[in-house]
């Protein structure tokens, strides 16, 4: 799960997506990629007892029952990799490191979901190499989607296939939002999901260190992270993602 701006609600959806799988009978593995200012036990209400940062120093005999002893359970499907408690010990942890995580993982989860960085870098270039799906979180206000066509740019210049990214529009019934049909024209991608804004229970489920998934399975923000989840799931099975519309206030073109 990937944006190149902060603050567009990367995290929050990483939490309840890798939830949602879980509702579904899969088991996940979240891991925090945001290696100086990761927050995922925070919103999960997590208290790990090791980090990414404490993993690394027995590198050299990782194997699935090493790792899982640093992994962190939130319930019976789902367990966390934490990111460092400290800022500095993120300059420990290499994209090797990550590469070698992600691919020990592979064979211990149905998922992984993986909460970066809004940066390109070693680490994280190494996160978005190794995936399947990268999920690209955008808003609907300009510096956003300014940030994010740039983000598409250097991902066409990686040679992602066009079909291993998938464009997430977050609260998308903002007021004073731009017009969805108008970013997707110049993006060149389509949005397969929209999750709307719901303010208020989603930062009491930050608050609380509860997904919104689980606290309020029967609201619109959860069902269609719900929606996100199984159209996620059929990823591996060569299912195309449909674009699911949302109603967005027609404020303003984005490009002339």
């Amino acid at each position: 799960v990937f944006s190149t701006k902060g603050g567009v609600g990367k995290t929050t959806i990483s939490t309840n997506l890798a939830v949602a799988l879980s509702e579904l009978g899969a088991k996940v593995g979240i891991v925090d990629a945001d290696l100086q200012f990761g927050d995922m036990a925070l919103f999960l209400n997590v208290m790990p007892k090791a980090t990414i940062a404490d993993l690394i120093r027995d590198i050299d005999h990782l194997d699935a029952n090493l790792l899982e002893s640093y992994l962190t359970d939130y319930n019976d499907k789902v367990k966390l990799l934490s990111a460092p408690f400290r800022p500095e010990q993120a300059e420990s942890i290499t994209n090797t490191h990550l590469s070698a995580i992600l691919k020990t993982m592979v064979g211990m989860f149905d998922y992984i979901i993986v909460d970066t960085a809004p940066v390109f870098n070693e680490v994280i270039l190494s996160v978005l190499d190794a995936a399947d799906c990268i999920l690209v979180i955008s808003s609907l206000d300009l510096p956003a989607i300014k940030n994010v066509k740039l983000c598409l740019e250097i991902m066409e210049s990686l040679d992602y296939p066009q079909e291993k990214i998938k464009m997430i529009l977050n609260r998308a019934n903002s007021a004073g939002g731009i017009e969805t049909n108008e970013v997707e024209e110049s993006l060149h991608h389509d949005f397969i999901a929209t999750i709307p804004s719901d303010g208020k229970t989603v930062l009491g489920a930050v608050n609380r260190g509860i997904p919104f998934v689980i606290s309020h399975p029967e609201t619109v923000i959860a069902q269609s992270v719900f929606n996100l989840a199984k159209s996620i799931a059929n990823v591996g099975s060569d299912v195309t993602l449909e674009p699911q519309k949302g109603v967005v206030d027609r404020i303003k073109r984005l490009f002339s």
